[in-house]
């Protein structure tokens, strides 16, 4: 009975030297998420979507000025030629 005690609070010790283990290997990833002085991880996260999605529509507009520029420029050639 005393030895299953015994094994008992080895394993129990064990036990707790890996969660000692594990809580030691995420305090950097909490630190992360919760800023380290910054803005939270999500807080950044949040923004940078923002920034992509600025981004993109920014893109698509200067793809859609260049596409009507070209289509301006073609009609413009191809009314010149029609004229001559």
């Amino acid at each position: 009975m005393t030895d299953d005690i015994k094994d008992l609070q080895k394993h129990m010790q064990r036990i707790e030297i890996k969660v000692e283990q594990v809580l030691t290997e995420l305090q950097p990833i909490c630190k992360l998420h919760r800023g380290n002085g910054k803005p939270g991880l999500d807080v950044r996260m949040s923004v940078a979507e923002s920034e992509l999605d600025d981004v993109k529509s920014s893109t698509q507009w200067a793809f859609r000025t260049a596409v009507t520029a070209i289509i301006g420029a073609l009609s413009s050639v191809v009314l010149y030629l029609l004229k001559k």
